[in-house]
């Protein structure tokens, strides 16, 4: 061979007999060809060159014993087709400070701490496979970085793939059979994962303590734990699939903000996303499917930002707020649940465009002191209210509730709404009780099975500029002594009369519109 090419094998004379021998005397840039076996020795290099598996994979094996099979300090190294071994106690099989180290189709087998250790310099390993039972697969830190790409990263003791520091590109990886976490992230590191798939995971799919790891195209399934769990940091997922047998599969603590932008999540039990504490975050075109259990549920102080996307929980709720959650919610569709949207304890939401379809239950319920703001929106087809309100405050602008069971329950607590439209609701319109106040501006109650409004119980209440026409019943029943308002509110075509009252000292006061006189 010339001298930038040299060969080296175990019995072929004129061959370099070892590894580290053809090295000492290769020129800068030289090819080193390595005949099959297994060579136990520990490189260490700072230039560039090039070791080639004259067989190609698995016909060479660099055997470090319990020491570094690979250490990378400088220059640009580059290894085909060959296996390394090594590694035990706190030391890596392989280790890149410096320089750059490609890896094509290669094997790494470890005994040590981590398998691959990038506190500094780059590698770019593709086609290969990673695997270490007592340790790590990969572990970027510091200024490491890296691009790996169509590489199965499995029998992993502890962690697959860690990142504390870098900027590593992780593309087409399998993460399996993993006892630890698939991909943890903490101490400021960032990096993309795309087009990977992360599953068989004895902990959770992908841990983010801190930093900004990014998530692309990836599924994360078949996991012990949770499949995504950030409790700090600013990681951002598009267009994932998330899958759990019990949720949350999502669960999002501490001071979190993520971005879920186009994932689909699914859980058989339990919820599909949980953001809680002081966690906020951006939940953006999302598809949750939940079979018991929320959709998404905010709790503590948090304050999610959920934009868009549909929610179905079979047997649970779209959206529920507890605690003293707060956030927003715009554009959103629940669809096929038992409940649209929950709101106890004190949180305070603010919702817009919000469409809820078919829910077996309420569409929307407020209970405790939560106060709900919706505006614009429309609950249709609801197995008992298209809005309940149980307790705290409920209001309502541009919203239309359109053939439910009932349009609104206001059973405690206030309802306050402008511009809404409650049409063809089975039973009453709307009905107040136990000392609700209801407070109605510009709104329409029409084609009811029975009356339009009704005020029962103690409850009380002022239409003003409404219309409550084409029901069944009385346009509006009062059995109540509280004071009733009626302020320029049209009455017509209810077939039980404008006005009813069913005690003899009612407080009900007219004044103008059409058709509220007669009662």
């Amino acid at each position: 061979m010339n001298s930038t090419m040299l060969a080296v094998s175990q019995t072929e004379p004129g061959c370099q007999p070892t590894i580290a021998g053809a090295l000492a005397v290769a020129p800068a840039g030289a090819t080193v060809v390595v005949q099959p076996g297994r060579y136990r020795e520990q490189i260490q290099l700072g230039g560039d060159v090039t070791l080639i598996a004259e067989e190609g994979p698995g016909t060479v094996t660099i055997d470090g014993g319990e020491g570094v099979a690979l250490f990378v300090g400088g220059g640009s190294v580059t290894l085909h087709g060959i296996e390394l071994v090594g590694g035990a106690g706190q030391l890596p099989t392989v280790q890149v400070r410096g320089g750059r180290l490609e890896l094509t189709r290669c094997a790494v087998r470890a005994g040590g701490i981590v398998a691959v250790h990038v506190p500094g310099g780059e590698l770019a390993m593709r086609d290969g496979r990673v695997g270490n039972p007592g340790g790590a697969g990969l572990l970027f830190e510091r200024a490491g970085t890296g691009q790996v790409t169509r590489t199965a990263i499995a029998g992993i003791g502890t962690v697959a793939v860690a990142i504390t520091g870098g900027d590593p590109v992780l593309r087409e990886c399998t993460l399996t059979d993993v006892r630890g976490s698939g991909v943890l992230c903490t101490a400021g590191g960032r990096g993309l994962l795309e087009q990977c798939v992360i599953s068989a995971v004895d902990g959770p799919g992908l841990v983010v303590e801190d930093g900004a790891v990014r998530l692309v195209d990836t599924r994360i399934a078949d996991t012990a734990g949770h499949p995504v769990l950030v409790t700090g940091g600013s990681p951002e997922l598009t267009g994932c699939e998330i899958h759990a047998a019990t949720g949350p599969a999502v669960l999002v603590d501490g001071h979190a903000d993520p971005t879920l932008r186009d994932c689909v999540v699914a859980v058989g039990s339990g919820h599909g996303v949980s953001v809680q504490a002081t966690a906020t975050g951006t939940y953006r075109g999302l598809r949750v499917e939940v079979t018991t259990g929320a959709a998404l549920v905010a709790t503590g102080t948090a304050a999610p930002r959920i934009e868009g996307g549909t929610l179905t929980a079979t047997d649970g709720a779209g959206l529920v707020f507890a605690g003293a959650a707060t956030g927003s919610v715009h554009g959103v569709t629940v669809a096929g649940a038992r409940s649209g949207l929950l709101a106890r304890g004190n949180s305070r939401p603010e919702v817009e465009d919000l469409t809820v379809t078919g829910p077996a239950e309420d569409g929307l319920r407020v209970a405790e002191e939560a106060r709900v703001s919706v505006r614009r929106g429309e609950v249709t087809g609801a197995g008992a209210a298209g809005a309940a309100v149980t307790g705290g405050e409920l209001v309502l602008d541009g919203v239309t509730l359109r053939d439910c069971a009932s349009g609104l329950v206001v059973a405690a607590g206030r309802l306050r709404a402008a511009g809404m439209d409650v049409l063809g609701s089975r039973g009453a319109g709307l009905t107040a009780q136990r000392g609700a106040a209801v407070h109605l501006r510009r709104s329409r109650v029409r084609g009811s099975g029975g009356p339009g409004v009704r005020f029962a119980g103690d409850s009380q209440g002022e239409l003003t500029g409404c219309e409550v026409f084409g029901n069944a019943g009385a346009g509006v029943l009062v059995e109540t002594r509280q004071p009733v308002r009626l302020v320029r509110t049209e009455l017509r075509g209810n077939e039980g009369g404008p006005v009813r009252t069913t005690v003899a000292d009612a407080a009900v006061e007219v004044v103008g519109g059409g058709g509220a006189a007669a009662r």
